[in-house]
């Protein structure tokens, strides 16, 4: 899977994670110590490599 922020790729950093949580099958955004230019579109995109 890959997440975008308003079109363009986002990079996992120190703020940034993200993740599959296999129980719950759901693909997590999460944003520690978020701020006004994490303001945007977030979408993203899974792929079914089968």
């Amino acid at each position: 899977f890959t997440w975008f922020k308003n079109n363009a790729p986002l990079v996992d950093s120190y703020r940034v994670t993200t993740y599959y949580d296999i129980p719950s099958k759901l693909i997590i955004l999460q944003i520690n110590d978020a701020r006004p230019d994490d303001t945007g579109v977030y979408t993203v995109r899974a792929d079914n490599k089968s």
